[in-house]
């Protein structure tokens, strides 16, 4: 099976993705996949990117980005890039599908945490308004910490992640 071709989902965000380039065919560069979300859903809560620029590109629908102090609206033919290690959040703005190519740089194990995540989607480990509960929260941050982590300060996120 092509696994660009498949297409994985999380129920509890609204999002649906599929892979167009994967780590493995990079030599671990970079990660592209499209990104549909439904209306109001999306990455709901902070989280960094340690190592990672991310670069959102929208093909169609309302996307709205808040990276650091800054809430951006962006529509179909629109860019953004988030650095790595700016605090981020995502979500569909609009009435209609949000359809968006995202990309990641030195994507690290990328592929698995969002997999990880959207498995936890699928088995409850989501609240009623799409957010993480702090247990999946907790263990995929300390599996993944240079893949996503809550913007917590440097002491708080050793604590909790023991990295």
């Amino acid at each position: 099976m092509n696994t660009n071709s498949a297409f994985h989902c999380n129920p509890a965000t609204g999002e649906r993705i599929r892979w167009l380039l994967r780590a493995g065919e990079t030599g671990g560069e970079l990660v592209r996949f499209e990104m549909w979300a439904t209306p109001g859903g999306g990455v709901l809560g902070a989280h960094v990117h340690r190592r990672s620029t991310e670069r959102f590109e929208v093909l169609s629908g309302r996307l709205v980005l808040e990276a650091g102090d800054e809430q951006r609206v962006l529509l179909a033919g629109e860019q953004a890039v988030v650095p790595a290690g700016v605090p981020h959040r995502w979500r569909n703005g609009g009435e209609d599908e949000l359809h968006m190519v995202i990309e990641l740089d030195h994507p690290g194990r990328f592929e698995q945490m969002l997999e990880t995540a959207f498995a936890a989607g699928r088995d409850g480990g989501f609240d009623a308004r799409g957010r993480m509960r702090t247990f999946p929260a907790l263990a995929l941050v300390r599996r993944f910490p240079d893949e996503i982590s809550p913007p917590w300060p440097g002491w708080l996120r050793r604590i909790a992640t023991g990295h």
